[in-house]
């Protein structure tokens, strides 16, 4: 990763998809992304809440970013 490269530093890091996938947890995945409403701007991943990504980037419908 780039210096330029956004990444997450927050401590719920183990809550975000990346996270999720590095970890193989593939029912939880399915269970925070079922109805996507953000997508995040590092890796791409979409997810239901902006909790649940890294950097969101783009959001759909009426999911607000905090």
């Amino acid at each position: 990763m780039s210096p330029e490269t956004p990444r997450c530093e927050t401590t719920a890091h183990k809550a975000h998809m990346c996270s999720l996938q590095a970890a193989g947890n593939t029912t939880e995945i399915e269970r925070l992304s079922n109805n996507p409403a953000v997508e995040c701007g590092v890796c791409g991943a979409k997810a239901n809440r902006v909790d649940n990504v890294c950097t969101p980037a783009k959001v759909y419908e009426d999911e607000q970013i905090a």
